[in-house]
């Protein structure tokens, strides 16, 4: 008798069939990577959500792209930025894979994280489930080391500052921060040995880690228990199955071509969104000598961003995360009240506490809070960021007149665009606090045709001297604006005040 090879729950994974006269383990991994049949039950899409087939494509098209990407990028400082520039304005279709590596990295960061938030509110981490719960946290932690690690490549000024102020944290553990800090960054700051440390861990020994943790998850579910089914509201979630009267689905050829078929609408779709709606983000080449005035952490790191604005880095930044990650690991080990740790209206109680407050803390972290900055300069910031496309490439080269323009007159000659931009700037000026007091302060845009086919924006906020101010003074930003608008953020010169 043939029994399914995947079987639910606590089904002995040593059980030993015979067929024709010889014994088979069912535990054999290399000879049986994928069972012969699989319970019926377990291939419905509301099952598992799909959410683990779906976290093992995005590692196979990280894994592909990536090694795509290799046979263009130059891991060192003077050749990283300019390799991938080269990328994507001179090799077909190079803009297209980086931005399918960096969307899938992203995309593989949300999927892992609601995988392991359904098998947390399934409760499918009880009993032999435990060691599989536990190569999950391993998983999703190694998949943000990967996102980490792979964010500091690229070179450019923002991915610069957020991996040194990320490292920094490294550096307020008691006796051993320094030396930690020194060994990720290969010196006091980055230079070529940081980014070839951190490149070697994005290429191999972060995927080797997480290729072997893989292994063992997937044949602890496969192999060993299965997953875990759920019937319905109020049922218990350790449901067993009786295996001999479990409908069972052969595994070929109906579960690859279905597999094959969602890989391919999957790839698609990432295509699609990546050739209109996506672009991965390259901005200034990084400089060590100035810092942005918006530096942000990975959005999946925002939360951490936020709760160090609310106290010593040591304690919020790395004890009480290390301390939440532990105890949300070791939960299934738990010696406390089986029927309460097990209870589904508890696992949503602690799941919604969570969840509302690392939502909290994300919204905290970003640049707009917690951060004073000078009213005019979060103007020109918003006209210019320093690290992103501005308006001005929106209206586009053509639509940029030589000349300059001042908010306190009209001009019906300009573009719509250009003008809607010049009264925009004028509103926000009217809104600056110093307007209220004397109400001299002007705003002033030159465009200039400063070589071939390349334009020179300059954006300026002018205060006149009046009864509030003995000197006039003066903020301005600049960007280069080039007839054909690369995919990467133009050069623009940070604010002064002069």
């Amino acid at each position: 008798m043939t029994l399914p090879s995947t079987l639910p729950n606590d089904v002995p994974a040593t059980t030993v069939l015979k067929v024709k006269g010889a014994s088979h383990s069912r535990t054999s991994f290399l000879l049986h990577l994928r069972p012969k049949y699989y319970p019926s039950l377990s291939i419905y899409c509301r099952a598992t959500w799909l959410l683990g087939f779906f976290s093992v494509f995005f590692f196979v098209l990280e894994s592909i792209t990536g090694l795509i990407l290799m046979v263009y990028y130059v891991p060192t400082p003077g050749e990283a930025y300019s390799s991938i520039g080269r990328l994507i304005t001179e090799i077909p279709f190079g803009w297209l894979i980086r931005d399918l590596h960096r969307l899938g990295g992203e995309a593989m960061i949300v999927v892992v994280t609601l995988h392991l938030l359904r098998v947390y509110i399934a409760g499918a981490y009880q009993q032999q489930r435990r060691m599989t719960w536990v190569t999950g946290i391993g998983l999703w932690l190694l998949t943000l080391a990967l996102a980490f690690s792979g964010y500091l490549l690229p070179w450019d000024q923002l991915a610069y500052w957020a991996v040194t102020i990320g490292t920094s944290i490294a550096d307020t553990i008691p006796f051993i921060g320094q030396t930690l800090t020194t060994i990720l960054r290969g010196g006091s700051s980055f230079g070529a040995e940081g980014l070839l440390r951190f490149y070697l861990l994005h290429i191999i020994a972060l995927p080797t880690i997480f290729l072997l943790l893989l292994a063992i998850h997937y044949y602890r579910v496969i192999r060993l228990h299965g997953i875990s089914f759920v019937q319905g509201p109020g049922s218990d979630d350790r449901t067993s199955c009786d295996a001999k009267n479990l409908e069972r689905q052969t595994f070929f050829p109906q579960i690859p071509l279905a597999e094959l078929f969602l890989s391919l609408v999957c790839l698609i779709f990432l295509t699609v969104v990546a050739t209109w709606f996506y672009n991965a983000p390259l901005q200034h080449h990084a400089d060590p000598l100035h810092t942005p005035g918006q530096t942000k952490a990975p959005w999946f790191f925002l939360w951490l961003q936020g709760a160090l604005k609310l106290g010593d880095s040591f304690v919020i930044g790395i004890c009480l995360p290390l301390t939440g990650l532990l105890l949300f690991t070791l939960f299934p080990y738990f010696p406390s009240n089986t029927a309460k740790q097990f209870n589904p209206f508890y696992r949503k109680i602690i799941f919604v506490i969570c969840s509302m407050t690392l939502i909290g803390l994300t919204v905290l972290g970003l640049p707009r809070f917690g951060v004073t900055l000078n009213p005019a300069a979060v103007i020109l910031l918003s006209f210019m960021p320093e690290e992103s496309t501005s308006r001005f490439h929106a209206i586009g080269f053509d639509n940029l007149p030589q000349g300059i323009y001042s908010t306190n007159q009209s001009y019906a000659e300009l573009p719509s665009q250009l003008q809607t931009l010049l009264n925009d700037f004028s509103v926000a000026l009217r809104e600056l606090p110093d307007t209220a007091i004397d109400g001299n302060i002007q705003g002033i845009l030159m465009i200039e045709d400063w070589q071939a086919d390349l334009k020179r924006i300059t954006l300026r906020i002018h205060r006149q001297a009046g009864p509030n101010l003995n000197t006039p003074t003066s903020l301005e930003k600049q960007l280069y604006l080039h007839r054909k608008q690369p995919r990467i953020s133009p050069t623009e010169t940070s604010s002064h005040e002069r």
